[in-house]
């Protein structure tokens, strides 16, 4: 056990913030795979306020009203002009044939 390296004081002080904190948001290519298209693009945004800690690893954050939907069924911004939940799909009964695999696609397709 004596020859084990210190760890760096950054990887063992956890950071926790408190409500009126000012942090960052990073992004992850995994999570935010729009904002992360290329080395170039900012790989965080903010500062944010801290609104409230929900535990030592999750935050709810201040953010602008574009990214601040906790819902992603929700209706809001650039989804209210959409049609695709006020025209219903309808689906076929029976064997798809080619033919009628060709007019649905033709339909989805507008």
């Amino acid at each position: 056990m004596s020859n084990m390296q210190p760890k760096p004081k950054r990887v063992v002080d956890k950071f926790l913030f408190e409500p009126g904190d000012w942090v960052w948001r990073s992004y992850e290519k995994k999570k935010f795979p729009t904002r992360r298209r290329s080395k170039l693009y900012p790989r965080g945004d903010g500062p944010f306020q801290v609104l409230e800690r929900i535990n030592d690893n999750a935050y709810k954050l201040d953010l602008p009203s574009d990214d601040s939907r906790t819902n992603p069924f929700e209706e809001r911004g650039n989804d209210e002009n959409q049609q695709a939940f006020k025209d219903p799909l309808h689906v076929p009964v029976g064997l798809i044939t080619k033919a009628r695999s060709k007019k649905i696609k033709e339909a989805l397709k507008g």
